[in-house]
């Protein structure tokens, strides 16, 4: 499939995700707070696919990167935090998440036995597939970074792009997923998942 139409798809999915959002009208501050992330990462993901579609890839990667953080932490959220005291802090910036490698494994044991892939957090880590190191070189641009920007117009193989239009797609998915656990709402969350053949 041509990356140009895996933008297409991409939009669209973007605007099935919008749908399911617009009516989750929070309660609590927890559900306020997920729904924030959730709405966060939706649009780090749509100025992610006007980049794709302008071919910024190197930026694409940083937004990449800020959302894989903001997924860790409604993750985080959603099954690690049940008292309001937190959430506040979390509000007030004063709660202090585990470092990236520890939340993965925290998080990993919650996903057990919820037919999620073995070790979905992991595989961001270095111990897994080491995603999260290569976007931070974009932040704070390292090696790969440096010699990506040694042209005025990046090179990026088609596999490349293909791989961070699979993680924004997926990062988009799970961060939809998340936001329909913390609203209880199971039929959605069902068709939701059958729809994208999770």
């Amino acid at each position: 499939m041509s990356i140009n139409k895996q933008i297409t798809d991409l939009y669209n999915l973007l605007n099935a995700i919008y749908e399911i959002s617009k009516n989750l009208i929070p309660s609590e501050k927890r559900e306020k707070l997920i729904k924030s992330y959730f709405h966060g990462i939706l649009t780090h993901f749509e100025s992610s696919l006007f980049l794709l579609e302008k071919h910024h890839y190197p930026s694409v990667f940083i937004l990449t990167r800020t959302n894989l953080d903001i997924l860790f932490k409604a993750s985080y959220v959603l099954f690690q935090i049940k008292n309001e005291d937190d959430i506040d802090k979390i509000f007030l910036d004063k709660y202090k998440f585990p470092k990236f490698h520890e939340m993965a494994k925290i998080l990993d044991s919650n996903l057990e036995g919820r037919g999620f892939q073995d070790k979905f957090f992991n595989q961001f880590t270095q111990n897994g597939l080491g995603i999260y190191a290569v976007l931070s070189d974009s932040i704070h641009c390292g090696k790969n970074s440096l010699k990506v920007f040694d042209n005025i117009h990046p090179k990026f193989n088609s596999k490349e792009i293909e791989d961070l239009i699979t993680l924004n797609k997926n990062i988009s998915i799970f961060a939809t997923i998340i936001l329909l656990l913390e609203f209880n709402r199971g039929e959605e969350l069902s068709v939701f998942m059958q729809s994208n053949k999770l």
